[in-house]
């Protein structure tokens, strides 16, 4: 039977978070309907059927990114999934065609996405943007090589004041840096583990905030396990912050190990640490563009000085 591709209908996201969490090695979970609706009210979600059944999806949202000098349109693609009983078959890039056309057709000039396998989507027109690392420190290695101060105070906060404030101080905290989306709304939530249709329960994470002057210059999520501290996210404004969070993570007692995701690859705390050989660093691809508008986007940045460049565009 031919494949069917539309849009994902209200009354079908149960189908499509169950072929999501399948096809991600996972099991359907009912409470994270209420996050797939918001995702569903943010974007599109794209799905292929083979007859009544959805056998693949993906979402498809418009999202903000800075580029160098100001700031872009990107259709931000997510949740790319097919069910293994329908993989190799076409459905991906069936997909794929559908809502880079989409994108196209609403004058949005550049896409992107990160890739769960990284040869996945080069054979779409995407490559790679930008690069982060994953980091492993033992605690007693995490001694700075010089003594900084700050005038701040360190504070843990609850759920619901991290919430308010953190997206705040993410979007202070990466205005200068190319490359960066401002994460949705569902995303903060799915963070934090807030359920949309519910206040109460108890995250998994702590929340620490770094205020100076009655402003919140800078902010940290982590978890604790078994001796090691995770560390999901931790943004600073100001130098000052960036030190203080960072020796709040590697002080905190009963810790061992320290583990932390997702960092630039010009994170100063490479040069902060006494010894940066003992900082474990894996580098690997985060952010992945293809360009739609070829002349939309290049003319949507900014260059650091006049000139004429010609370029041959080769796009099958």
């Amino acid at each position: 039977m031919a494949i069917e591709y539309r849009l994902v209908a209200e009354d079908e996201l149960q189908a499509a978070s169950e072929v999501q969490s399948l096809a991600f090695g996972g099991h359907f979970e009912p409470s994270r309907l209420p996050l797939m609706r918001e995702w569903f009210e943010l974007g599109d979600y794209l799905g292929a059927f083979d007859g009544l059944d959805l056998v693949g999806m993906t979402l498809c949202f418009p999202s903000d990114m800075s580029v160098p000098g100001g700031s872009a349109t990107a259709a931000c693609i997510d949740g790319v999934s097919v069910l293994p009983s329908h993989r190799r078959t076409g459905i991906l890039t069936g997909m794929m065609k559908r809502q880079l056309a989409a994108a196209h057709e609403r004058g949005i000039p550049i896409s992107a996405l990160s890739s769960s396998e990284a040869p996945i989507y080069g054979r779409f027109g995407y490559g790679i943007a930008a690069e982060n690392e994953d980091w492993k420190i033992e605690r007693h290695r995490t001694a700075f090589r010089q003594a900084y101060e700050w005038g701040g105070s360190l504070r843990v906060v609850k759920t619901e004041r991290a919430r308010e404030v953190f997206p705040q101080v993410y979007r202070r905290a990466t205005a200068r840096r190319a490359g960066v989306i401002q994460p949705p709304s569902p995303w903060w939530d799915d963070l934090m583990g807030v359920k949309p249709d519910s206040k109460s329960g108890q995250s998994a994470n702590f929340y620490i905030e770094y205020r100076e002057d009655d402003e919140v210059e800078g902010c940290a999520i982590y978890r604790m396990k078994k001796g090691t501290v995770t560390v999901w996210l931790l943004l600073a404004s100001t130098q000052a912050a960036s030190a203080a969070l960072w020796r709040y993570c590697f002080d905190i007692d009963l810790i061992r190990t320290i583990k932390v995701w997702k960092r630039p690859i010009d994170d100063p705390l490479v040069w902060m640490l006494h010894d940066p050989r003992a900082l474990r660093r894996r580098p690997q691809d985060s952010l992945w563009l293809r360009l739609i508008d070829v002349s939309k986007a290049l003319s949507s940045r900014k260059y650091a000085v006049d000139g004429e460049i010609i370029l041959e565009v080769r796009d099958d």
